[in-house]
């Protein structure tokens, strides 16, 4: 049961959505119109949105040469990780494409000059820092959206501080500064996350709906909420707020493996299994088919499909791109697959860092009480759920898992 991996890409959803509706710099339209002849709306609408994630004016130095009237985005060219490289590269070639060249420019749209900023001293990134902050200090909207922007990436010199992007995206919000609606809400959410990852799901509950308070039509938010509501044993808004999600968005991954969760806990298995399919259709990261298989064969096994549901399993394993031998996923299928014992389980749980070995306790203590469950040794099961919820980890979803399972057995008796 792995839908906490799959909270990284609802993130990242969040965070790109953030950036990329964004308000453009001040005399910048918000619209590419020009830039429909010859190109698919589909390639117009990809190269639109990276065009938009890389208009952030203090990230960059560089404009678009021949563009005469203003209509063209200004495009950050630093890059915080290799995604992001991969996309500007993509959006430079485009335009090359097109015609047109990058080009240094010092045009007063870009109010922190020219240079690149993988070129700047720290000095000179904190002194563009004191400098809007000063200005935001005074009131400036464009300011006080410019440093919550600087405090949510932690940019030019700025300490990552969710709350005080926040608190300066608010500013910028009671000035009725243009298109903060989603910044705000993607920073809530974003501090939701962080407040899930530490296990206080209440704050993370509040949060979460504070964002869809403010932009109530980002679909992705009401997903991390279903997870939220999920984590706080409240089942049914939990399957309110995937159905919502997936009536609006059909190919939201999140959506189905969440509700395929809540199907799980209300032992409703032939629903659980389609959504997991369903997920594991729709997106083909390592982590979500590594989640998604190990959710079949549980849910097939619960079904009295336990022989097929480990020949798929196996068929998997044998395809999926092994990385290194101690990947824990590959343990726990391993494990379901009759190759590993429980005590290999449990002995390859055990790590170092005390954190990852409560959260792989967590889960090995989950799927382990699954195998006895199935195979009708209740005791044992009880045992293990039992040792599940002592780890603590209320952030995951076998802790959920495991509640639900001790409810049902005790209704059973």
């Amino acid at each position: 049961m792995k839908l906490k991996r799959f909270i990284p890409v609802f993130l990242a959803l969040i965070y790109v959505a953030g950036c990329a509706s964004a308000p453009p710099p001040t005399g910048h339209p918000s619209n590419m119109a020009w830039y429909q002849p010859g190109v698919s709306a589909e390639q117009t609408e990809r190269d639109l949105a990276a065009c938009q994630y890389y208009a952030m004016v203090n990230a960059g130095g560089y404009s678009v040469q021949g563009d005469t009237v203003g209509q063209t985005m200004v495009l950050g060219m630093f890059a915080q990780s290799a995604q992001q490289s991969r996309e500007n590269q993509m959006v430079q070639t485009r335009m090359t494409a097109l015609g047109y060249s990058l080009v240094k420019t010092n045009s007063p749209l870009l109010k922190t000059g020219f240079i690149p900023i993988a070129n700047m001293t720290p000095t000179e990134k904190a002194n563009i820092f004191e400098t809007w902050k000063a200005k935001a200090e005074s009131g400036d909207a464009d300011a006080q959206y410019q440093v919550g922007c600087m405090y949510y990436d932690g940019t030019f010199g700025a300490t990552k501080d969710i709350s005080e992007a926040i608190k300066w995206y608010q500013k910028a919000a009671d000035q009725n500064y243009p298109d903060i609606q989603l910044p705000l809400a993607s920073a809530y959410a974003r501090r939701s996350y962080l407040e899930q990852h530490n296990c206080d799901l209440d704050r993370a509950l509040a949060d979460c709906n504070k964002a869809i308070e403010i932009k109530p039509d980002v679909t992705e938010i009401y997903a991390f909420r279903g997870v939220l509501k999920r984590y706080n044993g409240d089942l049914d808004g939990a399957m309110a707020d995937f159905n919502n999600v997936i009536a609006l968005n059909p190919k939201d991954t999140l959506a189905y493996a969440g509700r395929g969760e809540v199907y799980y806990d209300l032992q409703k298995f032939t629903d659980a299994l389609a959504d997991f399919r369903k997920s594991c259709e729709l997106n083909s990261d390592v982590q979500i088919q590594d989640g998604s298989h190990i959710n079949i064969w549980l849910v097939r096994a619960r079904l009295g499909e336990q022989d097929a549901a480990t020949k798929e399993l196996q068929t998997y394993l044998d395809n999926r791109k092994k990385g290194t031998p101690d990947v824990w996923p590959l343990k726990v299928g391993s494990f379901l697959a009759g190759q590993l014992t429980e005590s290999e389980l449990f002995k390859a749980a055990e790590n170092a860092d005390k954190q990852t070995s409560d959260e792989q306790h967590c889960e090995a203590y989950l799927i382990a009480g699954s195998k006895r469950l199935i195979e009708g040794d209740k005791t044992s099961a009880s045992d293990y759920f039992e040792k599940c919820l002592a780890t603590g980890c209320s952030n995951f979803d076998e802790y959920s898992d495991a509640k639900a399972e001790l409810k049902y057995l005790k209704t059973s008796e």
